[in-house]
C-alpha cells in the first residue's frame, strides 16, 4: 500500500494503515458514483449542497462569527475560510481538467489547515467569495467531459480525482462542513 506523505495511515503499522484504508476507499468510491451520474445530476446534488452551505453560514452574524477565542474549535468565520480554500481549490482543478489543461498542482497532505487569509473582509464579502467559487464550479462541470478517466490530477489524501470526481469530492466535503455549520449557525 503506498501512503501519500503526511497522510494519517502513512506513519501507522501495516494492520492501523489497512483498517484506515477502508474508509478512505468508502469515500472515494462514494465520490466516484457521484461522478457516474449524468452530469446534470451531478451538477444539481452539487448545487444543492452549496446551496445548503451558503445558507447556513449565512445565519451566523458578527457576534458568532468571531467566536470565542479560547475555544479550540473554529469560529464560523474560521471555518468560512476553510470552506472557501477548498472550494476555490477544486474549482480550480474541476475548470484546468475539464478544459483538458494541467492543474495546479495543491499539497494537502502537509497537515496544514487549508484556509485562505484573513484579511480582515466583513463576514457578508466572504460569503460573496464562497458564492463565487461555487458558481465556477458548476461552470466548471458543464464543460467536463463524462467519462473521461485520462485527466487527474492528486488530492494529497485520496489519490488522483477527474474533473467530475473532483466536483463529487466537494459535494463530500460540504456534507462533512455542514454539521460543523450548523453547529456555529446555532451558536448564537
Amino acid at each position: 500500500m503506498t501512503e501519500h506523505v503526511g497522510s494519517p495511515a502513512a506513519s501507522k503499522p501495516s494492520s492501523e494503515a489497512d483498517s484506515a484504508e477502508a474508509p478512505r476507499e468508502r469515500v472515494r468510491r462514494s465520490i466516484r458514483a457521484d461522478a457516474s451520474l449524468p452530469r446534470d445530476e451531478l451538477k444539481s446534488l452539487v448545487e444543492r449542497a452549496q446551496l445548503e452551505l451558503q445558507a447556513t453560514l449565512s445565519k451566523c452574524d458578527a457576534a458568532n462569527a468571531k467566536g470565542d477565542a479560547a475555544s479550540d474549535e473554529w469560529t464560523a468565520r474560521e471555518l468560512l475560510r476553510h470552506v472557501i480554500a477548498v472550494a476555490e481549490r477544486v474549482t480550480a482543478q474541476t475548470r484546468a481538467l475539464a478544459a483538458g489543461q494541467d492543474p495546479p498542482e495543491y499539497d494537502v497532505s502537509d497537515g496544514e489547515m487549508m484556509r485562505i487569509a484573513d484579511g480582515g473582509e466583513r463576514y457578508s464579502r466572504l460569503l460573496e467569495r464562497l458564492d463565487s467559487a461555487h458558481a465556477g464550479l458548476l461552470a466548471a462541470i458543464d464543460i467536463a467531459l463524462e467519462g473521461d478517466r485520462v485527466r487527474t490530477s492528486n488530492h494529497g489524501y485520496f489519490g488522483p480525482f477527474t474533473a467530475l470526481e473532483w466536483a463529487g469530492f466537494q459535494r463530500f466535503h460540504i456534507g462533512i462542513t455542514l454539521p460543523h455549520a450548523r453547529q456555529r449557525a446555532g451558536a448564537r
